[in-house]
């Protein structure tokens, strides 16, 4: 049964997820599909310690990087979410699905954690 109320787009953007607390822990993500209400995210490289943390119920952040212009600032949609379910998806991925509580659109976290964002990355770079 789909219980959706809103449409799904199909969007592949890299995002950030950071947990609830001060030493809150931070996740590394690609969204799979994105509504008015909610989104879906894979997350990029899963750990079980991790996963402890992503409850159903728990608040958590999820800045979306969405693409540049480049004479802008690199802007992102930051949503305080609410965890609704996580799952395995194909292979060892884990799917995690949100609520969207509240969204704005902001700069991209300032030079310095946009360094941090870019260090964390895997770069892939053909031979």
């Amino acid at each position: 049964m789909n219980r959706r109320t809103n449409q799904r787009e199909s969007v592949h953007l890299n995002c950030r997820l950071t947990g609830p607390g001060k030493n809150s822990k931070k996740l590394q993500g690609k969204t799979v599909n994105i509504s008015r209400h909610g989104l879906l995210t894979v997350l990029v490289e899963p750990s079980t310690p991790t996963l402890d943390f992503l409850q159903p119920g728990k608040m958590w952040t999820v800045e979306v990087q969405l693409p540049s212009d480049h004479p802008f600032e690199p802007k992102c949609m930051h949503c305080q979410t609410t965890v609704m379910r996580v799952s395995s998806g194909s292979g060892s991925d884990v799917r995690v699905a949100f609520k969207i509580n509240y969204m704005k659109f902001q700069n991209y976290g300032g030079s310095a954690s946009l360094k941090d964002f870019a260090s964390e990355l895997t770069l892939v770079r053909p031979n």
